[in-house]
């Protein structure tokens, strides 16, 4: 399961994705998981807390109406971040692709 989100050195822009991931990954019913965040930024950022996504993976969090979603821990939290571009016509291009939060 993926998600692809815009980042720009904000983590409270990631958790919702992550949590997204989780919800996902328990109505599939598939705790032993490979869950993948994808972000892209614009040039190189300040990189997100990747420890501190995983930990809402592995503990769970507060949803929707205050239901507490159960953490995984069985389940596989990976992240690739997209650096793109902006060209002389004012369009993003892809640079390049990292694997990070790499533990």
């Amino acid at each position: 399961m993926a998600e692809f989100e815009r980042y720009s050195g904000k983590q409270k822009n990631l958790s919702p994705k992550v949590e997204t991931l989780c919800l996902a990954q328990q109505r599939w019913n598939r705790e032993d998981a490979t869950l993948l965040l994808a972000y892209w930024t614009n040039g190189l950022v300040t990189l997100p807390d990747h420890d501190g996504l995983r930990d809402i993976v592995r503990g769970g969090f507060q949803g929707p109406g205050g239901i507490r979603v159960p953490g995984n821990s069985r389940a596989r939290l990976i992240f690739f971040q997209f650096v793109v571009r902006s060209g002389q016509d004012g369009l993003l291009r892809l640079e390049n692709i990292f694997r990070r939060g790499e533990s």
